[in-house]
Order: structure tokens, then sequence, then C-alpha cells
């Protein structure tokens, strides 16, 4: 470590002269030093936690808005761990140690902040999604989230995966040839499930145009019923006699929709005063 580095972590006490005696292998400030960062980690994580939990939380229940009481939730927990680690790892830096200790030590605190910063943004994509969810059933009570719980589950795994990938490459493993796998493995998947991927991009045209909602009186093709379900591969109609048909999302996306459910609504609504 170099010597710059070394007196602005020390706070000074490397250069007292009654602390430069050699303690099994290193000296003495080396551990005065740490301990004071420990007791600072433990100081600071706890003042964070008390911030957070009293004071912020108290500013954000005066507010409207319930997306900051969210936030502080989802900050609250990787916070205090993040400074904890962050201070640590400065207060065994001073420490002489093995190679081999020193290069685990510094990838296993990069990983746990890794995990922090992966948690928040996972935390992040769940409130993100509770406040559209919201915002849609405000709009229009009787639509479907299955669109966006798609998304929130895509973007989860774009996150682990692109966190996994970012780490293992800070941490000196190659990532090029697995990045090359991915590819081929999901073009193989793709070509594979041809059908089921159709099927998928159907139900996202259905739930974002919004032909019909549950209840409906439809007909879709030759196909006559109420709209039961309305799924990630296929729609559910129920007949007047009972039955029930299932039809595949990249069928009923491809073929026309009368919905008598919507006819009536339009008859029924009240003329307008001029």
């Amino acid at each position: 470590m170099e010597t710059n580095e070394v007196d602005r972590i020390a706070l000074g006490l490397n250069h007292v002269s009654w602390l430069q005696q050699d303690y099994l292998g290193n000296p003495l400030w080396s551990y005065v030093v740490f301990f004071l960062y420990v007791l600072a980690a433990v100081f600071l994580s706890k003042l964070a936690d008390v911030l957070l939990t009293k004071h912020v939380r108290r500013l954000t229940e005066k507010t409207k808005s319930k997306l900051d009481d969210r936030l502080v939730d989802v900050f609250h927990g990787p916070l205090k761990v993040s400074v904890f680690v962050l201070l640590m790892h400065l207060g065994m830096k001073p420490l002489s140690k093995p190679p081999w200790m020193q290069e685990y030590l510094a990838h296993g605190f990069g990983i746990i902040v890794a995990l922090a910063l992966t948690y928040i943004l996972l935390k992040l994509v769940d409130v993100s999604y509770e406040l559209a969810k919201e915002r849609v059933a405000i709009r229009d009570p009787r639509s479907q989230h299955q669109i966006l719980i798609l998304l929130r589950k895509a973007v989860k795994v774009f996150v682990i995966v692109t966190a996994v990938l970012v780490t293992a490459d800070n941490n000196g493993i190659k990532v090029g040839g697995v990045i090359a796998s991915l590819g081929l493995t999901g073009l193989a998947v793709a070509l594979a499930a041809q059908e089921t991927l159709s099927n998928l991009l159907g139900s996202i045209v259905i739930l974002a145009d919004r032909p019909f909602f549950l209840g409906d009186r439809v007909k879709i093709g030759v196909d006559e019923g109420i709209v039961e379900h309305i799924g990630i591969r296929s729609t559910r109609l129920r007949t007047t006699e009972g039955d029930v048909i299932t039809l595949p999302n990249r069928t009923v996306a491809a073929a026309n929709v009368r919905n008598f459910s919507k006819t009536t609504e339009q008859l029924t609504q009240p003329a307008s005063k001029s």
C-alpha cells in the first residue's frame, strides 16, 4: 500500500513513535487503527439506521406520496451493510496479510457491496411495479397486470444476470466465453420454443391493446363466450353451454375480435348534453 494512502487511512497514528513496536508481524498502530475503524463501522451503521428509521421516516410520513416511504425501506438495510463493510475494509488495509488472504478479503468485500447494490435494484423494480400497478388500476380497474408481472420478472432476471457477470469480471473471472455461450443457448432456446414465444408476444399485444377484459362477452374468430382468464400463454372463454374454450394468445392476437360487452356499454351510456 502506498505511503499517501497509509497516511490517509492511519489517521496520523503511523507517525506516533511509541506505536511503532511490532506485534505478530504488524506495528501496534495498525491494530489501533483497525480497532478505531471497527468502532466507527458499528457507530456509523447504527447512526444510519437511526437517521433512516426515525428522522427521515418522520419526514416521509408527512408527505402524501408513498414513494418516499418505499424508498426508505429499500435503502435501509443495504445502506447499513455498505457503511459497515466499507469501514471494515479500510480498517484492515494497514494490517500485513498474506497475498492470498488480501485477495480473498478484497473480493469478499466487493461481493458484499455488489449484493447490496443488486438488492437495491431488485427492490426498486418491485417499487416501480407496485406504482405502475396502482396507476393502471386507477385508470382502469378491470385491467389485468400480467404484462407488468412479466416485465418485472424480465427486468429482475436482467439485473441478476448483469450483476453476476459484472461481479465476476471485477473479480478476475473471464466472462467473454460465458456471454458467448449464453448467446448461443438463448438462440437455441428461441428456436426450440418458437410457439411459446409467439404466444408470449401475443399475450403482450392483448394486454397492451386491451380489446377485452375479464367478464366481457366476446367472439374471437368463430368462438364465442365470456372471458374467464387472460394468461401469458392462452385466453379462456366459457360458452353459454358451460364449456371452456382455450385459445392460444397468438391466435387471439391475429383473429378478429368482436366485443359485445363494449357494444352494450356504448348503447347504455347516457347521451351527452349539448
